[in-house]
C-alpha cells in the first residue's frame, strides 16, 4: 500500500506550533525571569535596609537623618552600648505617649512625628555601628523590674532613654549609664500656657542628647567642674547646658570660705561676681591652680562691668597676664553690629590652637557690654598668654582704642621629671578670661551662625588638654518637621517617578508585546 504523503499545509502547521510552544516557553522563561529579579531586589532592598541606614530623607533640612558630625562618631564607638527606649515601639510612635502627655498638659505640636522621628533615628544609630545595640522595653512590663532593681536609685518613666556601657580599665570593672527624660529629649514652649493652660512640644533635641550620652558613658574620664557661687557669682546656664553635653559634670560651690575645691576638680568657673573676692579667697585659688607644684588645674573667670572695680581679683589675674579696669567697650563702627538695634561688638578669632576645633568662616562672634581687657604681657618666665577672640580695633573705651581682648588664655607652665616613667614632661596651668557675661547668656547664641558658645567650649576642651579625636556637641534642634522636600529632593523625586519608572514600565511593556507578536 503507497504511503501518503504529509501535505506542506500539515507539516508547516506543526513547524508553527513546535516554534509557538519555544517561542511560548522562552517568553515564560523571560517573564520568569523577570519576575525573579524583581523578588530578589526587593529581599536584597530589605536586608540592606533592615542593616544599614538607607532610607531617603527628602525633608528640606534632613529630619530623619542623623547629622554628618555625629554619624562619624558613632562610627567610631568601640565598646558595646545598649540605648534602652523605656517603651513599646507601638505605645511611643502609635499615639500612647501623646496621649500620655497630653494628659499631663503637654501637648505635641508634630502629631506624633517627633516620636516617629527618635525611633527611626535610634534605629539609624544601630545600623551605622553594631557596637550600639537599641531595644525597647515598657516600665509598666513586669520584666521591667531588671532595670528598677539594677538602677534602684532612679526611677523610670514611659519614654525615657537609657544608655549603658560596661568595660575594664586598667583591670577595673567600669559601669556607666546616662537616663535622658522628656525634657532632655524634647524642648517644651510654655507660651500657651497661661492663657489655655499647657505647655507644648515645640521641638527635638534627641539626636545630640542620645550621642552625647553614648560619648559620656563610654569615655574613661568625665571632666568634673566647680562653678563658683559665692560673692555674688552667676551660674552660666547656657555654657553649662553645652558643657553637660561634652562629658563635663558640674558642682557648685556658695562658699569659697567654709567650702574647698574638691581635689578631683579639673576647671573653677568664676562668672560675674558681684563683690570682691579676699586674700583668703584668691589664697585658695591659688593653691587649687598650684595643686603643690603639680599643676594641671584649670580656672574661667567672666568679667561682668555691673559692680564696678574689684581690685584684688584684678590683681590676681593681673599675675596670669590680663589687665581688667573699670568701663565699657563700645563699637563705634555700626556696620559690625549684629542688627540695627543691637548695638554689639563684632568679635574675631585670633586663629590660634584654641579654636582649630571650629571650622574656618563657620560661625561669627559677637557680645555686648565688654569690659575692657588687655594683655599685660604675652611672654614672661614661665608664663604666656594667647588672644583667642578679639575686639576691632574700632572698639573703644574711655579713650583707648582697640582691640580689646574677648577671650584669653594665660598659661603657665613648667617642665619636669615624671615619676611614673622617668621622663620629662610639660606640667600646666591656666586660666581662661571671658571679657562679658553677655557672652555666655545672651539671646545671640540663638542666631544659627553666632558660635560664641562653640568657642567656649573649643576654648575649654583644648585648655583641658582633651584629645583632637574629642567631638565636640552643639545642640542640634528640629523645631518643626514637614514633608517638604528640598530643591535637589523635589528634582530627584520628579525625574525619578515622571520619568524614569514610566520610561523602564514602557520598556518592559513594548519589549513583552514585540516578543509576543513574533510567537
Amino acid at each position: 500500500m503507497m504511503k501518503k504523503n504529509k501535505s506542506p499545509k500539515t507539516t508547516a502547521g506543526k513547524a508553527a506550533r513546535r516554534r509557538k510552544l519555544r517561542y511560548g516557553v522562552y517568553a515564560t522563561a523571560i517573564t520568569a525571569a523577570f519576575v525573579a529579579v524583581i523578588i530578589g531586589l526587593n529581599v536584597v532592598a530589605t536586608v540592606l535596609a533592615d542593616r544599614f541606614p538607607l532610607q531617603w530623607d527628602v525633608t528640606a533640612n534632613s529630619d530623619y537623618s542623623i547629622s554628618d558630625e555625629n554619624r562619624e562618631y558613632i562610627k567610631k564607638i568601640d565598646r558595646d552600648v545598649t540605648v534602652t527606649l523605656c517603651a513599646s515601639e507601638e505605645d511611643y510612635t502609635g499615639g500612647n505617649y501623646s496621649a500620655l502627655l497630653e494628659s499631663s498638659n503637654y501637648v505635641d505640636t508634630s502629631a506624633g512625628m517627633f516620636f516617629e522621628q527618635t525611633v527611626r533615628l535610634l534605629k539609624d544609630y544601630e545600623k551605622l555601628n553594631p557596637k550600639v545595640d537599641i531595644t525597647f522595653a515598657d516600665p509598666q512590663d513586669p520584666s521591667f523590674s531588671t532595670y528598677t532593681k539594677k538602677y534602684s536609685n532612679e526611677s523610670f518613666s514611659l519614654g525615657d532613654i537609657l544608655v549603658e556601657c560596661s568595660f575594664t580599665l586598667d583591670g577595673e570593672q567600669i559601669d556607666h549609664y546616662k537616663k535622658l527624660t522628656f525634657f532632655d529629649l524634647y524642648d517644651i514652649d510654655n507660651t500657651y500656657y497661661s492663657y489655655y493652660g499647657y505647655y507644648t512640644v515645640s521641638g527635638s533635641k534627641v539626636e545630640t542628647a542620645v550621642t552625647s550620652a553614648i560619648y559620656s558613658v563610654t569615655s574613661d574620664k568625665t571632666y568634673q567642674v566647680a562653678v563658683i557661687t559665692a560673692n555674688g557669682g552667676s551660674t552660666v546656664d547656657s555654657l553649662s547646658d553645652l558643657m553637660l553635653q561634652n562629658n563635663y559634670q558640674f558642682t557648685e560651690i556658695d562658699d569659697l570660705v567654709s567650702q574647698s575645691i574638691p581635689d578631683d576638680t579639673d576647671l573653677v568657673i568664676i562668672a560675674a561676681p558681684s563683690k570682691d573676692y579676699s586674700r583668703e579667697q584668691l589664697k585658695m585659688l591659688e593653691n587649687y591652680l598650684d595643686l603643690k607644684g603639680k599643676l594641671g588645674k584649670n580656672l574661667m573667670y567672666v568679667a561682668s562691668n555691673k559692680y564696678g572695680d574689684m581690685p584684688n581679683l584684678y590683681d590676681f589675674l593681673a599675675e596670669w597676664g590680663f589687665n581688667i579696669s573699670d568701663g565699657l567697650v563700645d563699637e563705634t563702627d555700626s556696620s559690625y553690629y549684629l542688627s540695627d538695634t543691637a548695638k554689639t561688638v563684632k568679635l574675631l578669632d585670633q586663629g590660634s590652637d584654641y579654636t582649630k576645633a571650629i571650622a574656618d568662616g563657620e560661625y561669627s562672634f559677637y557680645c555686648a557690654a565688654n569690659s575692657p581687657v588687655t594683655v599685660k604681657w604675652e611672654e614672661n618666665e614661665n608664663h604666656k598668654t594667647t588672644t583667642v577672640l578679639a575686639t576691632n580695633s574700632t572698639a573703644k573705651c574711655d579713650g583707648q582704642n582697640g582691640p580689646f581682648v574677648a577671650v584669653g588664655v594665660g598659661e603657665y607652665a613648667i617642665t619636669g621629671l615624671d615619676d611614673s616613667d622617668d621622663e620629662y614632661k610639660e606640667y600646666k596651668s591656666s586660666v581662661i578670661v571671658v571679657s562679658s557675661l553677655d557672652m555666655i547668656e545672651t539671646a545671640y547664641n540663638n542666631y544659627p551662625d553666632v558660635g560664641n558658645l562653640e568657642l567656649l567650649m573649643a576654648t575649654v576642651n583644648e585648655t583641658m588638654g582633651r584629645q583632637a579625636d574629642d567631638i565636640s556637641f552643639t545642640v542640634r534642634e528640629y523645631e518643626s518637621l514637614t514633608f517638604t522636600t528640598s530643591d535637589s529632593g523635589t528634582v530627584a523625586m520628579r525625574i525619578i517617578f515622571v520619568f524614569v519608572i514610566p520610561l523602564a514600565l514602557l520598556a518592559v511593556c513594548i519589549f513583552v508585546t514585540v516578543r509576543r507578536r513574533r510567537l
